[in-house]
């Protein structure tokens, strides 16, 4: 075999080991970033075990130092290999372990707890077996790690139906009539894990209901009557202080009064969560409200009545977009149907393409489109991915009836932008 013999060659394969191991986790992000993580790792692990029997059988069976490595097997005891085979075993085993971990918390969260605890884990067992080495050093080290796992899970630690399925922790502030509907929406809440302690009940008005009528088109049009919703109070958010305090996001519509809107925008402010608001039903809205949104999701209508300027073309929206952010709103999307979402933040403005469905009722897309972009940008995703992850939600909500109906799971919208992504590699390569 071949054995290194030179310091510095020695000390530059450990940079290159370092960059390898520190990266490898964004070779997904540059070959696509709607490359579903498990069959990245799945060929990651792949392409490492391929590897190391190329280097095991060239490296490691050439050159005149120390035996080849079918010799270097033959020669080791039985008990040895077993040892060797079980940690193998263990490590991808944990290895999986992060995997699901990544999936349901996202990378940002996942990788640096999970592996910084591996890290921390693996100095104190081997430290407590075998104690060598300078052990002020080896505590400054694993006080580093573990400064890096609590702060990295203060940064995430702040994370309506449309959110509980697409996979977000969440929490409603509304209000609920005392008759009949009031009384069967708690189990909803209950069935979508959604977290129902600010859902009053309003005995002086019923339950919010809304008429939908969907055309052959199939457009929308919709009729509300907010009832006890309409009648929620500034008092009824700020008593939901503590959940502000917690979340990774705050999202607002327009189907409560405005009063209530700005104690919700003013409580996010106050402990430094985004807003994102849907502004839906259409209004205008004033300059200092827009100023506290941090992401504002209106469609053609919508950003047509906000901005007073008509919205029917792509160039249309991102003049649209400009006079948002003139007046205060760091990041508009606008949300185009079919053709995708307009994204304008400080980088610019880009369209980010739709997914193209059958579509049969659009009641529930921007709900559900806005609910999936707040639970991917908790989970720490780029803002174009998030709004590809939500564009994908809105897409599968529109292939069928209803509004709370329709909402998707998790799962299908994962699928459809894996799907997406390989029919856009396809396209890429036939095009080549």
């Amino acid at each position: 075999m071949i054995i290194v013999e030179s310091y510095p060659i020695a000390v530059l394969m450990c940079v290159v080991t370092m960059l390898c191991w520190g990266f490898w986790g964004n070779t997904q992000k540059l070959a696509s970033r709607e490359w579903k993580y498990q069959l990245f790792y799945w060929d990651y692990g792949v392409s490492v075990l391929l590897w190391a029997l190329v280097f095991a059988f060239t490296a490691g069976s050439t050159g005149s130092a120390g035996r080849a490595f079918l010799a270097d097997l033959a020669q080791a005891e039985a008990g040895g290999l077993g040892w060797t085979w079980l940690g193998g075993v263990l490590f991808n085993l944990s290895n999986l372990l992060l995997v699901v971990a990544i999936d349901i918390a996202g990378m940002a969260v996942a990788f640096p707890i999970g592996v910084g605890l591996a890290l921390v884990l693996g100095v104190v067992v081997t430290y407590l077996l075998r104690p060598e080495g300078n052990p002020l050093l080896l505590a400054g080290c694993v006080a580093l790690i573990v400064a890096a796992i609590v702060l990295n899970a203060l940064a995430y630690r702040r994370k309506a139906v449309a959110a509980a399925r697409a996979g977000g922790v969440v929490s409603l502030v509304a209000r609920l009539g005392t008759d009949g509907l009031g009384d069967e929406t708690p189990a909803r809440f209950a069935t979508e894990r959604i977290d129902a302690r600010h859902v009053g009940r309003d005995p002086h008005a019923p339950s919010g209901v809304a008429l939908i009528f969907v055309a052959r088109s199939p457009e929308n049009c919709i009729a509300v009557a907010p009832g006890a919703n309409g009648r929620l109070t500034p008092a009824d958010v700020r008593r939901a202080d503590p959940l502000f305090a917690g979340s990774s996001a705050v999202v607002l519509q327009l189907e409560i009064p405005l009063a209530a809107v700005r104690a919700a925008t003013a409580l996010a402010v106050k402990h430094g969560v985004p807003v994102i608001l849907n502004p839906a039903p259409a209004r205008k809205l004033p300059m200092a409200l827009l100023r506290q949104v941090s992401v504002l999701t209106p469609n053609e209508t919508e950003a047509e009545v906000l901005t007073g300027r008509k919205v029917d073309s792509d160039a249309a929206a991102a003049q649209a977009a400009r006079i948002l952010h003139r007046r205060g709103v760091g990041t508009v999307i606008i949300t185009l149907g079919a053709r995708g979402a307009l994204v304008s933040d400080a980088t610019g403005g880009r369209l980010v393409p739709g997914f193209p469905v059958k579509a049969v009722d659009t009641t529930a897309a921007g709900d559900v489109f806005t609910g999936a972009l707040a639970v991917a940008c908790g989970e720490g995703r780029p803002l174009d991915e998030a709004v590809r992850f939500a564009c994908a939600a809105a897409a599968v909500s529109v292939t069928r009836m209803g509004a709370q109906p329709s909402v998707p799971m998790r799962a299908e919208i994962d699928d459809l932008v894996f799907l997406g992504a390989r029919r856009l590699r396809r396209h890429h390569t036939s095009s080549q």
